[in-house]
């Protein structure tokens, strides 16, 4: 929500920004809108899985992200067209998107945090299989059970974690709060002290910074050499398209390889691919080399999702 918020005033000060300075601060709100919805849809769809789905969570998204891939691709062509006839009506109706998602996200349910520092743990054990799960003993009011049916458990789950979170004065909720601020600080200094993980998120940084910096300077570059705006936006759903069939099976590929080997093969194929059939003469080469190239911008970042959230960078 805070997310597309920002997203559609950095669209606003794009627009209609009188001078440079606010120019960059809307570049920047966008860079900061990214930051803020970034992942959060994979979280949300995490969270909203009970804990025996949770080993179901790589295959469920790779049925969902081909969605995502096929409406980036219909959207890019449409914004292609309407590129032509104006660059201005593409911010505009990016605003207007950006306030339906900020509608639409008030309509989702915040999903139970079942480890939630104060709220009681459930205790799963084999009984799940058949479609109980044990709700901790309290001598509280708000104990609504002991055991829940299979056609019910999640729903009454739900309604439990709400009931309880109801029962605590709002200074006990602003202490969960806070206790989670800090504990996501803490983890943080943890990770920044471990000279390994220290260094790949530095390095996966500056990889983000360079395919960011492609993807806004690309298109001046391509114009540049004389490939018309409409076509380049067309190109760049070639990548989405292609990408939706790894994407789709990219769980398999998790089970066979495990996480970490297919980001190391994508990060050498992909800059080979793109030195192959990049546009580095984009006026000399045929089209359908520079369609060939364009899968190197977009589907790297969609490959990042495809590992299924290893690295976690969009």
């Amino acid at each position: 929500m805070a997310g597309r918020t920002v997203a559609a005033i950095s669209s606003l000060l794009i627009l209609e920004a009188p001078s440079w300075s606010l120019l960059a601060v809307g570049f920047v709100l966008n860079a900061i809108s990214y930051t803020c919805h970034s992942g959060a849809f994979e979280a949300l769809v995490y969270d909203s899985l009970s804990p025996a789905q949770n080993g179901e969570f790589t295959r469920l998204w790779g049925n969902l992200n081909p969605i995502y891939l096929a409406g980036t691709a219909l959207t890019a062509i449409c914004a292609a067209v309407i590129a032509r006839l104006s660059l201005d009506w593409l911010y505009v109706m990016s605003v207007a998107v950006d306030l339906v998602a900020v509608f639409v996200s008030f309509l989702f349910d915040e999903p139970p945090r079942i480890h939630k520092a104060g709220l009681p743990e459930v205790q799963y054990d084999a009984s799940l299989e058949h479609g109980h799960k044990q709700v901790p003993g309290s001598e509280s009011e708000c104990q609504p059970g002991s055991k829940l049916d299979n056609h019910n458990n999640r729903l009454a789950y739900v309604a439990y974690v709400n009931e309880h979170q109801a029962c605590q004065p709002d200074s006990e909720l602003d202490n969960h709060f806070r206790h989670g601020i800090l504990t996501d600080i803490r983890n943080l200094v943890k990770t920044l002290q471990k000279s390994d993980l220290r260094n790949l998120l530095f390095l996966w940084a500056l990889v983000c910074a360079l395919g960011t910096s492609i993807r806004f300077l690309g298109q001046s570059f391509l114009q540049e050499h004389g490939i018309s705006i409409t076509f380049i936006g067309i190109a760049g759903t070639l990548g989405n398209l292609l990408a939706i069939v790894p994407t789709r099976y990219s769980y398999r590929l998790q089970a066979r390889f495990g996480s970490l080997r297919p980001v190391v093969i994508g990060s050498f194929l992909v800059p080979a691919f793109g030195t192959f059939f990049g546009p580095r003469a984009p006026a000399r080469r045929p089209p359908f080399q520079m369609l060939g190239g364009s899968y190197v911008s977009e589907p790297y970042g969609s490959n990042g999702n495809n590992v299924p959230n290893f690295l976690g960078c969009r």
